[in-house]
């Protein structure tokens, strides 16, 4: 059982360690992160539903 992580918990594993992917797994905060060499950086939210209906209408 994987316990959740929060941002203050994230700040200090990414400092002392580095992330593994049971971290990222555990990460549970409403964002995308991308997790790479052990860091974790933040993501762009995904398009919501409409930009994405208008972008395939328009190509």
């Amino acid at each position: 059982m994987m316990t959740k992580i929060n941002r203050k918990s994230i700040d200090t594993i990414v400092k002392e360690t580095g992330l593994t992917y049971d971290d990222y797994a555990a990460i549970n905060d409403d964002n995308r992160y991308e997790l790479a060499n052990g860091q974790l950086e933040l993501m762009s939210p995904a398009p919501s539903v409409n930009h994405q209906l208008v972008s395939f209408e328009i190509t």
